[in-house]
């Protein structure tokens, strides 16, 4: 089950269909793009309940349109941007959210499919550098020097220790599991289907050409 970090740290379960649904309902939050971005990468951005295509009811704008369906906004800012003032949209420059830019919405369902497995092995490797028993990366009483040079050498030679650790490991189990393959080899069951095979002559079924014996 995925559960927003929020919601973990409040200890409120809530189960996957609850949460995809709030993670839907957040998009109508988001600021929308009017055009595209120019040569410079600036782009013009309007406020979701600006237009006839709003998803939000705002008590700062003149809703246009069919407002049925859409969420209202029950906490106005005391002090609202240029975005809540202005009639049209505003221009935001590349650098804007840049840090945290994702074409994919986070949270939901594309966006666990394309990240979740990437993350879930980082973190693995994470925890396997950092064992006591070898590397242990997150110990810097162990590299005891100063400069970021020189740690940057020892971190990366952990690296590799660890790199050499899974490919050994990966070799000794590859070969356990090739001797028990050797030991108990599997019985492949026939296909059951007709060949050309089948409807060729049997070596003791003279052909034509063939002279009769004396």
């Amino acid at each position: 089950m995925r559960l927003p970090p929020a919601t973990r740290r409040a200890k409120q379960p809530i189960d996957e269909a609850t949460y995809n649904r709030r993670i839907e309902q957040r998009k109508r939050y988001l600021v929308r793009p009017k055009e595209r971005p120019d040569s410079d990468g600036y782009v013009p951005m309007r406020c979701p309940s600006v237009g006839r295509s709003a998803t939000l009811s705002c008590p700062l704008r003149n809703p246009v349109g069919n407002v049925a369906g859409r969420t209202q906004v029950l906490v106005v800012p005391a002090h609202p941007e240029e975005i809540c003032t202005y009639k049209s949209s505003v221009s935001f420059p590349p650098t804007a959210g840049a840090k945290y830019r994702q074409d994919l919405h986070y949270g939901s369902p594309e966006w666990h499919a394309m990240y979740s497995t990437a993350r879930n092995t980082i973190e693995g490797f994470n925890g396997y550098v950092k064992d006591a028993n070898h590397e242990a990366l997150d110990q810097p009483g162990r590299r005891r020097v100063r400069g970021y040079a020189a740690q940057y050498l020892l971190t990366a030679m952990l690296i590799v220790s660890a790199n050499l650790r899974k490919i050994e490991t990966f070799i000794r189990e590859q070969g356990q599991d090739e001797g028990v393959a050797a030991k108990s080899p599997k019985k492949c069951r026939p296909r059951r289907r007709n060949r050309l095979a089948n409807y060729k002559p049997t070596a003791s079924v003279p052909t034509d050409g063939d002279a009769p014996a004396d």
